[in-house]
């Protein structure tokens, strides 16, 4: 691709990530390429790319518009036009450098601090400037000085939909057109139909060279897989030969479904809100699979250089402490370059077999063009498929695993040799001669298979023997540099009765070396020997509560082979019912790094929990990492738990659900968290999500319930409406399980009718109005029972009218307006009652002001303005006393917020008196400014403040 290439960004419809793909295209080509960029904000209309680099607004006096204001003023003068009185870059300046000659510059749509820079926007006559004032040669002058400038490459952040300066963005100026669409028709058309247009333009015909136009489709949710491919093919269908021949005039050798398997770009909650930048200055490595190498990917495109990585997984840790064996490793090596490219690494669990090989891999990494290390978890067919991401190779939903994999390996054929895979922990036979075939033949790569497995005739075997005495002492006191050599003796002892197990003996040793210090000395070697020869492995501690017993087959530990060791480093009964119980959290929590401050924050007042967890770490059953204090527990040891303690799972966990079921708690109408961020809320509701994925195992119904109605609560507030139904569905159906086992129950009962409503409000967002409204009505059915059958309960009178008001709200969105008068008005009426019943209840009262609101719509859309205006004074007199009762309310601020806002579009809709509806917008403006600046993740005020600022743009 040829130096100052300049990109257009293009989205028919904003929220497609468009200003977020350039700006992390920007800091990456500066990071991990060194290269100088320069971004143009032609977004003019809603500039704010430098919103990504935390750039002070204050320091912008000129920008892009004033480009073209002096080109003009320039023409009309008279003067002659140079390259000294029309200046580019004087008024760009730097927002990012990496300290390497990689830089990101910005030219800025304009100086945001003046008052009327949007006013210069508007009035500015893209006609005048191109056809009377021959702004298309102005053009022509802009491009060539871009193309000899410094910079690497011009990145043009577009305007959405089909505009004035369209034209100018995305066909004179560009070399290559990114045309960025969600999945949605009016978007995927929208941008074909741009697209088309830009190819038909008489200027891109008979002036230049055809430009290249690369469609991107964004904001996929690969949780829904068979949705996700429906608008893959979609997308395919109306852009097939627009790709087809931009790959062709790109010298791209891609067809056209791998095109969009390695361009498509999901949707991930960390860009989901704000302006975020997943590039930094620390250069992190790019995991597979992550939304930074799908950037990449796309980059790779636009730079007509698709290319794989060198390491195609994350590579295994580099053995710590590695002794001996180096002349087996030069012999593995002569091996696979010699005489065979499949090999298999056998030996005894805990023999070494996994360090062996991953000192092998680094050792000879430079050797090999492509790496890939994988795990074998459940299955041998699954761990293979994991490579398919990272080869850009994706399958059809009802493809089975041997014809994907037969899909996989041509990929992998297609990779230059050598390279080397590695499968690590092939310990089922079966799989081993079911799967061994499909690699034999396999030639371009070096295959190193890891196994217990003794014998295994098809395929050359390198056994991993012991190490021998001199090696097991410097493993040793590698990890126990405190050894006293006084005790060599001792220490011989021990590693005869571990039969030189190379991972029991790092485990000893780590132990030893945790309990002890210069100082004092709490476990000696003695001590250890003692406890080995007679209570086994995993009753080396100082207490007496660990287990004496045998293991299942009845073999002492100390006098066995390591596999025997390490089945009963898997067996529960080796553990206390503490460290049972820790154990039981861990395996509902996900299989990652858990922070020690979140499993303190989640387990509160646990005595000793920092002993438990470091306990458990020693033993073998959990990972610690000391630079992050965080425990892991593996999916291996989490299946093992829930199976051997199915039974106490539930009373185990029981705190953690209680916990979480209150750190997931919300406000009422906002969504906001009561006690924790939205930060801490996100990483909450995955860990809640971990525990429901196993609610079958735990029963107990009542405490999983309302964990499914907060979790989707939380994935409502945040935007992700289909993640939430789904939550709520389960949520209903586990409700109606609890109210049919015990109908007499009238907590059960209520349950079920709020989580009607939650369905009823969520089917609402999502458009389903008749959805909606069926499940308003059982809402309101199973409400208006509860009242009758108590109707001294204030909660259930409060619930009925909250229900009345929902059905209204449907009816008027269905068009039934007198249907949803009448259910106003009896929302208003219950809800009048129970303010007068209770004059202090500040919820009663909001209540009764969002009524009067409800009803101002209303009456307002039945041409009642009289009415309309009544209630709506009402509503906002209410609120404003609510707001000054309790001013950090964020639901009474926002509902003041919305009544003012309802009053502007009183005013300018139905009396046409636009200064007082200026005023109420402005009071409606500054409100919902304060909310979003305070709420950012909540989507509501985001969307309410946009609305607001439109129509006072508008006026």
């Amino acid at each position: 691709m040829n130096k100052n290439n300049i990109i257009s960004f293009y989205s028919f419809k904003g929220g497609s990530g468009r200003s977020q793909l350039v700006a992390n295209l920007a800091a990456y080509l500066c990071i991990y390429e060194n290269k100088k960029i320069l971004i143009i904000d032609w977004d003019l209309d809603a500039p704010g790319i430098d919103l990504f680099f935390n750039c002070e607004r204050k320091i912008i006096n000129r920008g892009l518009i004033d480009v073209f204001e002096d080109y003009i003023h320039t023409v009309r003068s008279g003067e002659i036009i140079n390259e000294n009185n029309l200046p580019i870059f004087d008024f760009s300046f730097n927002i990012l450098l990496n300290g390497k000659g990689g830089e990101v510059d910005l030219l800025p749509a304009a100086n945001y601090n003046k008052r009327n820079f949007s006013i210069a926007i508007n009035n500015f006559d893209w006609f005048d400037y191109y056809e009377n004032l021959d702004g298309k040669y102005h053009l022509e002058f802009i491009k060539e000085k871009l193309k000899e400038s410094k910079y690497d490459y011009i990145l043009i952040d577009s305007r959405t939909g089909n505009n004035d300066y369209l034209g100018i963005c995305n066909i004179q100026l560009p070399d290559i057109n990114i045309i960025i669409t969600t999945p949605a028709l009016q978007n995927i058309n929208g941008g074909f139909e741009i697209a088309s247009l830009i190819l038909a333009n008489k200027f891109t015909k008979n002036e230049r060279e055809k430009p290249i136009i690369l469609p991107i489709l964004s904001r996929l949710d690969a949780s829904h897989s068979k949705k996700s491919n429906e608008w893959k093919n979609i997308f395919v269908n109306k852009f097939k030969n627009i790709i087809k021949e931009s790959l062709n005039n790109n010298s791209v050798n891609k067809d056209i479904y791998q095109y969009i398997r390695d361009t498509s770009i999901d949707y991930v909650i960390e860009l989901a809100y704000g302006e975020t930048l997943i590039f930094d200055k620390k250069k992190k490595e790019i995991t597979p699979g992550s939304i930074q190498e799908q950037f990449i990917n796309i980059w790779n495109y636009i730079e007509n250089k698709q290319s794989f990585k060198k390491f195609l997984s994350i590579s295994p840790l580099f053995p710590d402490a590695f002794f001996g064996r180096t002349s087996e490793l030069k012999a593995v090596r002569d091996i696979l370059f010699s005489s065979g490219n499949l090999l298999i690494i056998s030996g005894e669990g805990g023999i070494g077999k996994t360090s062996f090989t991953s000192k092998y891999y680094h050792t000879y990494s430079e050797e090999y063009n492509h790496l890939a290390w994988i795990f074998v978890d459940k299955n041998f067919a699954d761990a293979i498929l994991s490579l398919a991401h990272v080869l850009h190779v994706t399958f059809p939903d009802l493809m089975t695993k041997n014809d994907r994999i037969k899909t996989l390996l041509p990929e992998m054929a297609k990779l230059k040799k050598p390279c080397l895979l590695v499968i690590d922990n092939v310990n089922n036979k079966e799989d081993l001669e079911a799967y061994y075939h499909f690699f034999a033949e396999l030639n371009n790569f070096h295959i190193l298979i890891t196994t217990r497995i003794s014998f295994f005739w098809k395929a050359k075997k390198y056994t991993i023997t012991p190490l021998d005495k001199e090696d097991a002492f410097k493993l040793f006191k590698a990890h126990y540099p405190a050894h006293n050599p006084e005790e060599d003796g001792l220490l011989n002892q021990i590693l005869q009765a571990v039969g030189y197990n190379t991972l029991v003996i790092e485990l000893l040793s780590k132990n030893l070396s945790n309990l002890n210090n210069q100082l004092r000395k709490r476990y000696t070697l003695s001590l250890l020997l003692e406890d080995l020869k007679g209570k086994g492995l995993f009753g080396i501690s100082q207490s007496e509560k660990i287990n004496t017993s045998y293991n299942n087959y009845g073999i002492r530990l100390h006098k066995e082979k390591p596999e025997a060791i390490l089945s009963v480093m898997y067996n529960l009964m080796e553990l206390d019912e503490v460290e049972k119980g820790m154990l039981s959290v861990f395996a509902l929590l996900p299989a990652e790094p858990i922070a020690y401050s979140s499993v303190e924050e989640l387990l509160p007042n646990i005595e000793n929990l920092d002993k438990t967890l470091l306990n458990l770490a020693q033993k073998g059953w959990i990972e610690f990492n000391d630079n992050s204090n965080s425990f892991k527990c593996s999916p291996i040891v989490q299946e093992v738990t829930r199976f051997q303690n199915k039974e106490k799972l539930f009373v185990h966990s029981e705190l953690l659900i209680t916990t979480l079921t209150k750190k997931l708690d919300y406000e009422a109408g906002t969504g906001n968290l009561v006690t924790i961020s939205f930060d801490k809320g996100a990483l909450y509701a995955r860990y809640a999500e971990s525990i429901l994925c196993l609610a079958v195992i735990l029963q107990h119904k009542e405490n999983i319930s309302p964990l499914l109605g907060l979790v989707g609560n939380f994935h409502k507030t945040t935007g992700n409406l289909n993640k939430a139904l789904t939550f709520f569905e389960q949520n209903a159906q586990l409700n109606k399980e609890l109210y049919e086992e015990y109908p007499q129950n009238v907590s059960f009962k209520n349950g079920l009718a709020i989580s009607y409503e939650k369905l009823g409000v969520t089917h609402s967002a999502l458009g389903n109005l008749d959805k909606a409204l069926t499940f308003f009505d059982e809402r309101s059915r199973l409400g208006k029972e509860l009242y009758e059958e108590y109707p001294q309960n204030v909660s259930f009178k409060n619930e009925l009218a909250i229900s009345y008001e929902k059905l209204g709200v449907i009816h008027s969105a269905l068009g039934n307006l007198d249907k949803a008068l009448t259910f106003f008005d009896e929302r208003s009426r219950l809800g009048k009652e129970l303010y007068e019943e209770y004059p202090q209840n500040a919820s009663f009262k909001n209540g009764l002001a969002i009524s009067y609101e409800k009803l101002g719509v209303t009456h307002s859309a039945l041409g009642n303005h009289v009415k309309a205006l009544t209630f709506f004074d009402d509503e906002t007199l209410l609120f404003e006393e609510l707001y000054e009762e309790y001013p950090q309310n964020v639901s009474f601020k926002n509902g003041l917020a919305i009544s003012y806002a309802k009053l502007g579009l009183f005013y300018r809709d139905e009396r046409a008196d636009w200064a007082k509806a200026r005023r109420y917008f402005e009071q409606a403006e500054a409100f919902f400014s304060e909310l979003v600046k305070n709420y950012p993740f909540y989507a509501e005020f985001q969307k309410n403040w946009s609305l607001v600022k439109d129509i006072l743009n508008a006026l």
